[in-house]
């Protein structure tokens, strides 16, 4: 059942990742759909889970329930999945926090933790293909393309990315 969870997952990413590519070549356009945002991150957070609670990590999910935004959910899921893999991997300590704002018809969404590792003069370098902060080269997990494509498929999503250092805390936002 994990084997068929990971494969489902694995193809998904796939192919959102093919769809991004169309996208940006102008060969496909956005599937906009309802999305209700707590869910989704709820339901991407599950293959995370394990790795966060060995780390001693936990996940604080305080969207409202009923939040509710148009977008693409694949591509959408794309972003989230990666942002939370990387909290899951790499935050400092305590708790993976997932929050969202509106105004108006804007919702502004965010995933923080902790962080030793990365400080503002990091922010230039997060979304180069292959970077990675010395302490996280030692992991095979991940290859440094993650935030590159975190930001890539935002913009082509018309939701910019954006992160933040402070206070000890990464943040990444989407509007």
């Amino acid at each position: 059942a994990t084997a068929g969870d990971v494969a489902v997952r694995m193809s998904d990413a796939v192919e959102a990742v093919m769809r991004y590519c169309k996208l940006e070549a102008g060969q496909a356009r956005l599937e906009i759909e309802l999305v209700t945002l707590r869910e989704v991150l709820d339901e991407l957070w599950r293959p995370h889970a394990r790795t966060a609670e060995d780390r001693g990590l936990s996940f604080d999910n305080s969207v409202a329930a009923d939040l509710v935004v148009e977008t693409d959910r694949a591509l959408l899921g794309l972003i989230l999945g990666n942002l939370l893999s990387n909290a899951a991997s790499f935050a400092s300590s305590g708790v993976i926090e997932a929050g969202a704002s509106r105004d108006g018809r804007t919702v502004t969404l965010s995933v923080d933790n902790a962080t030793d590792d990365l400080d503002a003069a990091d922010l230039a370098h997060l979304t180069e293909p292959f970077w990675r902060k010395d302490s996280a080269r030692s992991s095979d997990a991940h290859s440094g393309l993650g935030l590159t494509l975190v930001s890539a498929v935002g913009d082509v999503l018309g939701s910019p990315v954006t992160f933040a250092v402070a206070g000890g805390r990464f943040t990444a936002s989407l509007r």
